[in-house]
């Protein structure tokens, strides 16, 4: 994600974008679980952190970014390309130093207020700066696909013509970004974005490919397997325990045989261990005694 304290900031170097289309979209495109919503926004913030780049693939290919217009004229950058010269405008001015932290997030329909508190460091001056904003924030198919940029949760509630009296803020936990995990990689096949590009997934000792799966594409090629053996694979977390850097996760996979069609079910256990927000490493246990002890938990 892209912040900023003034479209000054984040212009672009190849001129003015169009204005932003008017047009809303549809309740049906924007359909999508709070909770799913919270862990998708949570999971695009500790990507920037960790890599200093979005997670390209949590952002629509026509995703439109507004800056802030309280310190100056707004403006609006369209897709991938028009995000990235926004980014690109911006560390010219504070460098690397930026980072993200989600407040809260209000709302339980489209858009979405997160409240974010950034840190930046001036790339040439040095100076230190913390500063409050909140995003209004659309989705469409599990991906951003809009973003408006204010300067404080008011003026972006009252922007977005959402009343302020009685709107609680959506809880933000890890727990939430697993259950995401969960969630993306039903729907989409492959690891989600949540996870550290040098992550490593360990299967059971009673897998007969029992091994350790280092980086994303041995990861994916670690869950393909499972795609091919059972092509309608489903796995659910059932219970989600954290301790620390530690969470327990009780699982149960459903699906049938590629070539039998015959039905599969078991439960078993993922130990996951987070680093600054992504997954570094998972590992399965059939014991669940043995799972909790792994994650410093007790039944």
């Amino acid at each position: 994600m892209v912040a900023g304290c003034g479209s000054a900031v984040v212009v672009g170097p190849r001129g003015r974008p169009r204005p932003l289309d008017p047009r809303p979209l549809s309740d049906t495109d924007l359909a999508m679980s709070t909770e799913a919503d919270v862990a998708l926004i949570r999971a695009a913030l500790e990507r920037f952190n960790e890599t200093g780049e979005p997670a390209w693939e949590l952002y629509a290919p026509d995703v439109t970014f507004k800056t802030r217009g309280d310190l100056g004229d707004s403006e609006v950058f369209r897709g991938h390309e028009g995000l990235g010269r926004a980014l690109g405008a911006f560390k010219d001015v504070w460098g690397e130093s930026m980072s993200f932290e989600l407040v809260e997030v209000l709302g339980t329909a489209q858009p979405l207020i997160a409240v974010l508190r950034v840190a930046l460091r001036g790339a040439k001056s040095g100076v230190e700066l913390k500063v409050e904003e909140a995003w209004a924030i659309w989705l469409r198919d599990g991906k951003i696909a809009r973003m408006e940029q204010y300067g404080d949760r008011q003026q972006a509630l009252e922007a977005a013509g959402i009343d302020a009296a009685g709107v609680e803020p959506l809880p933000s936990d890890v727990a939430e970004l697993v259950r995401f995990g969960y969630e993306w990689v039903n729907r989409e096949r492959e690891p989600p974005p949540n996870w550290h590009p040098e992550g490593e997934y360990i299967n059971s000792r009673e897998d007969p490919d029992h091994g350790a799966h280092q980086g994303i594409d041995a990861i994916r090629r670690q869950h393909q397997s499972w795609f091919e053996a059972y092509p309608d694979l489903r796995v659910e977390p059932v219970e989600i325990r954290t301790h620390g850097e530690k969470i327990f996760v009780w699982t149960h996979f459903a699906g049938h045989g590629a070539d039998s069609g015959a039905p599969m079910e078991m439960e078993l256990a993922h130990v996951v261990t987070m680093q600054h927000g992504l997954v570094r490493r998972m590992e399965e246990f059939f014991d669940r005694a043995e799972a909790l002890r792994v994650a410093g938990l007790e039944e």
